[in-house]
């Protein structure tokens, strides 16, 4: 409610207070002072960061009265003034001379020397009784008593009812509908309690005032709570779509290196996987299963967007070389790791038609918004946080000893028949028999200490906000070795407006560095070694055989440490919003964004990394760096009105975004001195190679949103979107998107009202189409390469066709949900069924070789890959007194993924590779028949009976795959008073490749070690029943009753990964308040956090999220901190 109105309701006519009246010039002059406001606006943001920005005063008054005096002000500045008479009264007149001052200091100058203050509330100011000093006296008397008056206000200026309470005794009071009350006869030091259900309890000692002005801030209820929608924000209650939330103090909580690993298990429909632990490592993510029918062609990441700027590496690997992160498609350093969390205000997961339709083709696969924090009003606040801590692997694998490695290889040769040789079994007759090294402790069971800093600054007035702040991070590797890999950021906001808050302004950017001196290759990779083999020859120096002999043609594992992987990679990302209130209701802005990512790599392979024996004993290095870049520029206008008791809200915009990439790589070998290693002349030039790529991609879209809520009752929104790619070609560049969104909030319903259990009810449901492009550049394109040479001429050799109908990828998605609120909201439950279509898949198509070509770029016309599923979500208040509170939050997701249709699909080259009805993660291989307890001989169905095993007519479509059966995660959040603990567990149940899928190409019973429970569980002695086959020295053939070839390709290569995770443990303890005003600071937390602490599972080959023992796990992490403002 305006302040005018509140004035004219209660003090008109009350001599206590009286009108202040406005000048018949106060109309022009403010019109005069926005426009000269406005056109110094952008010279005077970056300056104006503190209370300066009320308007500039002149004033020269001689014995006058207070009253006069701020009528003045009242005048020049347009701000009410609030105070009263009798007060003034008392005070005497002034005489006063001041130019071109501040309002505050004007004011500061005219209560010099008077017993008075003043406080700004919005657009008023309040003059009030300054805290008298207490006199000190020889002896205490007691003191008269007071009555005392006031009026409390929320952050709006609107009155609030709540009750006020002289804490200590059984006297209160309640505040009126104008927020007014009174208290007689009370102790002029008694503190007052001001409580309500809307807001936050505040505490308010007296200090012998008569008069308070009370500003309290809301309490906003969960439903209300903001969310953060595409180029908007809503709210839980009144959204349409489907918007996951994680908070700043969910993320706060988990000490994690890449901000994406804080949001496993949080969100339903979301599954975030790590695929390994190395510091940086990308960490895939998907919204709602599979939609990319050719995985290791088109990328079913979503979109990550920055504060409004698309990321331009989103969430692909940004590095080149062979390096410790893998080889999987799009593995390599995330740009994401470079974030600091505690930059992070939320992350926004859009998932279904209505919340992603706006994005159009960029949006298909869900989008993800990050937005940082800003600056608030108030005295500039300092904030710093201190973090030590320690990192060790989840699951240390348990390999087999010597005396179990040595047991598995003499069965082996016993059960092939085959005699011991030098060559075969150097292991057993020239290798040390009775030697034991853990390679799993020595390489990668290490302890890695962790350091992180961050200090930031924040602070405003009402028309200006800034926020900087600055983080390090630095974490050592579990690795044998001194390795470590660290980060640095910094982000800045500055947000300003005009007086009359008609121009917008908001700057926002951030930098981030990451730094990581990494080993050649993962050292996990050597825990395949024999337990028995010489690390250090008899000099201590690195030994590389022994005997003359090395493990199966596998080097020194350490040597690993020796060769150097050093990758830098930083992102700079910026966004400018400035927007305008043209007239009422119309608001016009534009959003121009920056984003570029660069990486640096070097590996390093010296010769002393190096075994002598190697035939190409030299050494090698090899340099890459690559620069993404990313401009977008989003000029929308909205316009908002009421129409029949609704409000309508219509948005138009368009988007015009390019993205650049330019890449470089330089290989050199033939080093002859590991000195010259860094200086490309330190080798023949004939030894240097260098390739260098470059492409570009463009994307334009008109796009509009039409929201129209009736009565808090009923809503709707429409979104429309035209999209252009140049990935497409000219005919094909174009298409329409689009959605509908629609929620009934039944409880605003008459009949509902009276459900006295039922406290909010709302029904929503969305239907809409996207495109997707997300397949990378040039693609319809053919393409070539030269040939050999012919009459002293280079010829041209055609390696890729020319496609011009390839067209757009199209996705239907349509959802249903329930959302409940329980017993005055203490119980949140929120239930969705979704359906995702996915048409016309594009792949890159295997072709005969006849064709000349190996595949051709093209969609799979009639061709629909189904997603569906139910989200589950809850939250509760389950306990809640004065001193401690317990809240619950809990969410589930069962996902299904099938291939719906692919006409004759008997016919294709994906034949034996999808089956219509079956998941496209469906395990196809040999159907394993079981273990002969009395040979040991595993077996396979033969289908047909050839007694042969072969893939052609072998090969079935298994029940098993690897999708994710059910997922989720259940958080326990218990304070008391000041003490504060959180628990998350995560859990997970699917079906992955186990230890026997991992030795694939090296058999089981070769010179190669295996988990202790591959051991215990395979074949040994005749009649035991077995989970997996004898031990052998070879693969084995294609006749059956067959070896172990066809075993391994087989689903006894997979089982269950199901898992729980305690993820997170948090627990903290805020200093009180006493004990802050003597230290001087405004806050001071200790704290301990805990991440993947304990993991329950019946899968003992390795951990189960990277299912793989020669990956390195991931990291269990305990950090201890202090945090602290000022």
């Amino acid at each position: 409610m305006d302040l005018k109105v509140l004035r004219k309701g209660i003090l008109w006519g009350n001599p206590f207070f009286q009108p202040k009246r406005r000048s018949r010039a106060h109309g022009v002059y403010k019109m005069f002072l926005t426009m000269k406001l406005t056109a110094v606006l952008v010279l005077i943001t970056s300056l104006s960061v503190s209370a300066n920005g009320f308007s500039q005063i002149t004033l020269a008054q001689k014995n006058a009265p207070l009253t006069n005096v701020f009528k003045e002000l009242q005048k020049q500045s347009g701000y009410e003034f609030f105070y009263s008479y009798e007060l003034l009264s008392r005070q005497g007149n002034v005489t006063v001379h001041m130019k071109n001052v501040s309002l505050e200091d004007a004011i500061r100058e005219v209560l010099k020397n008077k017993p008075l203050t003043f406080q700004v509330v919005g657009k008023t100011v309040v003059i009030k009784s300054a805290p008298p000093e207490i006199p000190i006296t020889a002896a205490p008397t007691l003191p008269m008593p007071v009555n005392v008056r006031g009026r409390i206000l929320d952050e709006d200026n609107a009155p609030v009812l709540a009750t006020i309470t002289v804490k200590g005794s059984s006297l209160s009071v309640s505040s009126n509908s104008r927020g007014d009350f009174q208290l007689n006869e009370i102790d002029p030091e008694a503190t007052l309690v001001i409580s309500a259900l809307n807001i936050e309890t505040q505490e308010i000692k007296l200090d012998k005032r008569t008069f308070l002005f009370i500003l309290v801030k809301k309490k906003v209820a969960e439903l209300d709570q903001s969310v953060v929608i595409a180029y908007g924000t809503t709210t839980k209650r009144l959204n349409t779509g489907n918007v996951g939330t994680v908070t700043s103090e969910e993320l706060s909580r988990q000490p994690v290196f890449n901000v994406l690993q804080a949001l496993e298990g949080r969100v339903p429909g979301m599954t975030v996987s790590q695929t390994t632990g190395v510091a940086g490592a990308r960490t895939p993510v998907q919204i709602r299963g599979r939609a990319n029918f050719d995985k290791d062609y088109s990328s079913d990441q979503p979109l990550f967007i920055l504060d409004g700027v698309p990321l331009a590496a989103n969430n692909d690997g940004t590095t080149s070389l062979t390096n410790v992160f893998g080889s999987a498609t799009g593995s390599g350093l995330s740009v994401l790791a470079g974030l600091n969390p505690n930059d992070i205000a939320s992350i926004e997961v859009l998932k279904d038609a209505d919340a992603t339709a706006i994005y159009g083709s960029r949006g298909a696969n869900g989008v993800i918004l990050i937005t940082t924090k800003r600056g608030a009003s108030g005295k500039t606040r300092i904030d710093a946080t201190v973090n030590i801590g320690i990192n060790k692997v989840t699951q240390l694998p348990k390999m087999l000893n010597t005396q179990d490695y040595l047991t598995m290889r003499n069965e082996a040769f016993a059960n092939d028949g085959i005699t011991k040789a030098n060559n075969n079994a150097y292991d057993l007759l020239i290798w040390d028999t009775t030697r034991y090294t853990d390679l799993a402790k020595l390489l990668i069971g290490n302890t890695a200490t962790v350091y992180d800093v961050q200090l930031g600054a924040s602070g405003g007035d009402k028309l200006t906000q800034y926020r900087i702040s600055g983080n390090y991070h630095k974490e050592g590797m579990v690795w044998a070795g001194d390795k470590s890999a660290e980060k640095a950021a910094t982000s800045f906001n500055l947000h300003s407006m005009t007086a009359n808050q008609r121009l917008d302004f908001s700057f926002t950017g951030s930098y981030t560095l990451n730094n990581n001196n990494f080993p050649g290759l993962d050292l996990a990779s050597g825990l395949i070694l024999p337990p028995n083999i010489r690390l250090y020859d008899s000099l201590g120096k690195l030994a590389w055989n022994e005997g003359g002999y090395t493990a199966a043609a596998r080097d020194n594992p350490l040597a690993q440490l020796r060769q150097q992987y050093i990758a830098r990679v930083t992102n700079l990302n910026t966004n400018m919003l400035i927007s305008y209130k043209l007239v009422k209701g119309l608001v016009l802005r534009t959003s121009l964004g920056y984003n570029v990512t660069r990486s640096d790599e070097q590996r390093l392979s010296p010769m002393t990394s190096l075994n002598p024996a190697t035939f190409l004993y030299y050494g090698t290095a090899a340099y890459a760096t690559r620069n993404l870049r990313t401009w977008i520029m989003e000029p929308q206008a909205e316009y908002k009105t009421n129409i029949s008791q609704g409000k309508l809200d219509v948005l138009v915009g368009g988007t015009l975004n390019k993205r650049a990439m330019e890449g470089n790589l330089i290989t050199a070998v033939g080093y002859t001195s590991d000195q010259l290693l860094t200086s490309l002349s330190g080798t023949a030039v004939s030894n240097v190679g260098a390739t260098n790529t470059a492409n570009q991609y463009a994307y334009d879209a008109f796009f509009g949103r039409i929201n129209y809520n009736w009565r808090d009752k009923y809503i709707v929104n429409f979104t429309g979107r035209r999209d252009g790619s140049s990935r497409f070609g000219p005919d094909f560049r174009f298409s329409n998107f689009g959605a509908v969104g629609a929620a009934w909030l039944f409880t605003n319903e008459h009949v509902f009202k009276h459900v006295p259990w039922l406290s909010y009810g709302k029904l929503r449901g969305s239907y809409g189409n996207t495109g997707n492009d997300q397949i990378g550049d040039y693609r319809y394109f053919d393409s070539w390469a030269a040939g050999l040479t012919y009459l002293d001429s280079t010829t041209l050799i055609s390696t890729k066709l020319f496609n011009p109908y390839l067209h757009w990828e199209r996705n239907t998605k349509s959802e249903v949900a329930l959302e409940l609120g329980l017993f005055r909201d203490r119980i949140l439950l929120t239930t969705a069924l979704y359906r995702n279509l996915t048409n016309a898949p594009l792949v890159s198509y295997p072709l005969s070789g006849v064709a000349g070509f190996t595949n051709v770029v093209t969609n799979l016309e009639g061709v629909q890959v189904e997603n569906k599923g139910i989200e589950i979500s809850l939250s509760s208040r389950n306990m809640e007194t004065k001193s401690f509170k317990w809240t619950t939050s809990f969410n589930i997701t069962v996902p299904k993924n099938q291939l719906k249709k692919y006409p004759n699909i008997g016919k294709s080259s994906y034949a034996s590779k999808y089956q219509i009805g079956k998941s496209l993660n469906t395990i196809v291989g040999y159907h394993f028949a079981g273990v002969d307890p009395q040979t040991g001989i595993g077996s396979i169905d033969d289908l047909n009976g050839d007694n042969k095993a072969t893939a052609a007519n072998d090969f079935v479509f298994n029940n098993k795959k690897t999708d994710p059966i059910v997922y989720g995660g259940l958080s326990n959040t218990f304070t008391y008073k000041r003490l504060s603990a959180t628990v998350f567990f995560q859990f997970n149940k699917q079906t992955g490749p186990n230890w026997f899928f991992n030795t694939t190409v090296r058999g089981v019973g070769t010179a190669y070690n295996i988990p202790k429970s591959g051991f215990d569980h395979s074949w040994q002695h005749p009649g035991d029943v077995a989970d997996f086959p004898r031990f052998g020295t070879t693969l084995g053939s294609l006749t059956l009753p067959n070896g172990y070839y066809a075993t391994f390709f087989s689903d006894r290569s997979y089982s269950d990964v199901s898992y729980i995770r305690l993820k997170n443990v948090s627990i903290s303890y805020d200093l009180g308040p006493e004990l802050l005003k003597r230290m001087r600071f405004n806050n001071l937390r200790v704290f301990v956090q805990g991440q993947n602490l304990l993991t329950f599972t019946k899968y003992r080959d390795a951990d189960p999220e990277t299912q793989n023992f020669t990956v390195l796990p991931p990291m269990k992490s305990v950090m201890g901190g202090i945090q602290l403002g000022l």
